[in-house]
């Protein structure tokens, strides 16, 4: 909470997601949403850990499966990079291996992609109170 505004700050999340369409998507849900703000959005691995560092996020949607490739790799290097950030994995593809790989990883939290964004909205509330 903000003493000096009275209010609670917002959650701070960042979009690392390949499709383009569905980065701009959840930016502007997140926006929309009065305790979340996005603060970055980004397409490929290379360019999660810099743009985390800079921006500082609470939260990282993560999706499973961006340019270039796998983003399990970047599970460890976000926590190392921006110790606090909770990983939130985000993927089309909804395996129980997959799922338990990325919590192996160190993700808090692992949410199938699908038509209905509340999911994802309470898992990035959920593991930001945890």
């Amino acid at each position: 909470m903000d003493a000096e505004a009275g209010v609670a700050a917002k959650i701070r999340v960042l979009v690392a997601e390949d499709n383009d369409d569905l980065r701009r998507v959840l930016a502007a849900l997140f926006d929309a949403e009065p305790d979340l703000e996005c603060v970055g959005r980004v397409a490929t691995p290379e360019q999660v850990l810099p743009l985390a560092r800079e921006v500082q996020p609470d939260v990282v949607v993560l999706d499973l499966l961006l340019e270039g490739g796998s983003s399990m790799h970047v599970i460890r290097e976000l926590q190392a990079a921006v110790p606090g950030a909770k990983v939130v994995m985000y993927s089309g593809y909804g395996s129980d291996i997959t799922a338990r790989e990325s919590k192996r990883r160190g993700a808090s939290a692992f949410v199938v992609k699908s038509g209905d964004f509340d999911p994802l909205l309470a898992t990035i509330r959920q593991v930001v109170r945890k």
